[in-house]
């Protein structure tokens, strides 16, 4: 379902062997300020899901500098 559904911009990393984790990565919409950025996510889902929300860690590669 991952790898024919999701919208163009959007690609998921599941693992064989933990099924409870999986990475995303996000590529910024044309047209926004976010363009051509990309959005790195590890998603954990908790043996409680779904009383327990997943656990998410974002990845910032910012470069502020100009030029």
């Amino acid at each position: 379902m991952l790898q024919k559904s999701l919208p163009a911009g959007i690609w998921v990393k599941t693992f064989e062997n933990r099924l409870d984790l999986f990475s995303v990565m996000i590529r910024g919409p044309e047209k926004t300020p976010n363009a051509g950025g990309l959005f790195l996510f590890d998603v954990k889902i908790p043996p409680t899901y779904p009383i327990q929300p997943p656990l998410c860690h974002y990845y910032s590669y910012c470069d502020d500098q100009e030029g």
